[in-house]
């Protein structure tokens, strides 16, 4: 099993398609498509059009209305729910957020009050 600093961008990506079988309807809310440029590789969550879902690579990024960049370091603090951990990888440039971050957390919606580390517990 993997620790919470291995979690990686695969893992980030598991949850993230998760959380996209758990609410459909989130897709419909944002304006335009969210972006994850994780480590060295990109997806975009296409959110209108013929293609919805995650893609890998970046696609008709003048629709983007989200971007989250990270260092596989940044994503690992990120996922850990540590507020100190969060705050030090933005503050070191290792995580960022651009945009329209609602669009984002609307996604994971139905997991309200969970930290992201209790939905990587999560059986799925």
């Amino acid at each position: 099993m993997a620790t919470p600093q291995a979690i990686g961008s695969a893992y980030f990506l598991k949850l993230l398609q998760h959380a996209l079988k758990s609410n459909p309807t989130a897709l419909t809310r944002a304006p335009g498509n969210l972006v994850f440029q994780l480590g060295t590789a990109s997806w975009t969550l296409v959110t209108k059009g013929a293609v919805l879902g995650l893609q890998s690579g970046i696609i008709d990024e003048e629709k983007v209305c989200f971007a989250m960049i990270a260092t596989e370091d940044g994503l690992n603090d990120y996922l850990s729910g540590d507020d100190e951990r969060i705050q030090r990888a933005l503050g070191a440039g290792e995580l960022g957020f651009h945009g329209k971050f609602e669009f984002f957390s609307a996604i994971f919606a139905p997991a309200q009050g969970k930290s992201m580390l209790s939905l990587r517990a999560s059986n799925f």
